[in-house]
């Protein structure tokens, strides 16, 4: 009686009932990820602890019903929502997802209109390792030419993650690491330091 009362507040036309609801719901073992849908609600609200919660939240559901979270998170990549983009990225990433549907996802990314949810696909790849020529394309241009000067800076960071040392990649961190602004070309100079030992 306890969970269908529980499971039945998921309904409910206030939000922070739907939310306690999700949240509880998460930590218990249920035949179905009925929590999902007021956890991608949660994703893309303004209170950053809540996004956040949800996000922790949903790692729990995954770890019963890992296909339909994932899924979920990887549809949500493409959503209107960027504050959703951008946490659903940070749970793909924190599920450690790698395959095609995923990394094509982290790719997407990169030409978000909103430098955050670049920045998020970026943490994808640097924490994830994923290398590849289309990846590391995207990356030179985005350290080349992005108009942000924090994606610009992350762009050099998740290069020496990923420890791609090929001479394109190698040249580009030479430039900016001789760059005007100084996170730049700091973040440049370690990016090539890291990867002179790969060498």
């Amino acid at each position: 009686v306890w969970g269908s009362n529980v499971i039945s507040s998921l309904g409910s036309c206030h939000s922070r009932i739907r939310w306690t609801a999700a949240f509880t719901l998460s930590q218990l073992d249920l035949p179905g990820p009925s929590p999902l849908p007021v956890l991608i609600e949660n994703l893309g609200h303004q209170e950053s602890d809540l996004r956040w919660a949800a996000a922790t939240a949903l790692l729990h559901l995954a770890e019963q019903h890992c296909e339909a979270v994932v899924s979920a998170m990887i549809h949500l990549v493409y959503a209107d929502n960027s504050v959703q983009r951008r946490m659903a990225l940070y749970c793909l990433r924190d599920l450690g997802q790698t395959g095609h549907e995923a990394q094509a996802a982290y790719l997407v990314s990169l030409n978000d209109a909103d430098a955050m949810v670049r920045l998020g696909g970026l943490a994808c790849l640097g924490r994830l390792k994923l290398a590849g020529i289309t990846v590391r394309e995207t990356i030179l241009r985005l350290l080349l030419n992005d108009p942000d000067m924090g994606v610009r800076r992350s762009t050099a960071v998740t290069l020496g993650q990923i420890g791609d040392s090929n001479p394109a990649v190698l040249e580009a961190l030479r430039a900016a690491s001789r760059d005007a602004d100084t996170s730049l070309h700091k973040a440049a100079a370690r990016a090539l330091v890291t990867l002179s030992k790969d060498l």
